[in-house]
């Protein structure tokens, strides 16, 4: 059976009017998605850091990382959640991640960035994810490429953010 917010994302099953998502490829959006159930093949990790402000002469809000992951069981990886913690002045912060989310905080989402092929894996199995967060005058978007080599929204096509 596959992953509900892998569903919800093809387009199958739509909650809030059971019509069909209006995204031509679904599979290259990053959703904000309300996770209620989540099997966690391997620890989180972080992928980028930003601060701000930023006093540097060359502020560049570029990013790539690849992050490599092993299964702790058999299963299939639809995609991978990405959360946050900001920290807002001295010890003061607010978080989604599921190690620290701040008490209460039901206002702000993790995102799902699905898997165009899912991903069956092994106990014991490594494999890896490549991220960008890429940046131009006009638009931000963020990037993936998984186990198949296909890079997700490339160029930012399928899922732009408009400046």
């Amino acid at each position: 059976m596959a992953n509900r917010a892998y569903v919800d994302v093809l387009g199958l099953y739509n909650k809030s009017n059971g019509q069909s998502i209006c995204y031509t490829r679904p599979l290259e959006v990053n959703w904000l998605a309300h996770l209620s159930t989540v099997y966690y093949i391997d620890e989180t990790k972080e992928l980028w850091d930003f601060t701000h402000p930023n006093f540097e002469a060359d502020i560049d809000n570029n990013r790539y990382k690849k992050l490599t992951f092993t299964a702790k069981i058999d299963c299939l990886l639809h995609g991978y959640t990405g959360y946050f913690t900001s920290k807002l002045y001295k010890d003061i912060s607010i978080s989604i991640h599921p190690d620290s989310h701040t008490a209460g905080m039901a206002s702000w989402f993790p995102m799902f960035f699905p898997l165009q092929n899912p991903l069956y894996v092994k106990a014991d199995e490594t494999f890896n994810i490549e991220f960008w967060r890429k940046v131009r005058p006009e638009k931000i978007w963020y990037e993936w490429k998984s186990h198949d080599g296909l890079i997700s929204n490339q160029d930012g096509l399928a899922h732009p953010i408009f400046l």
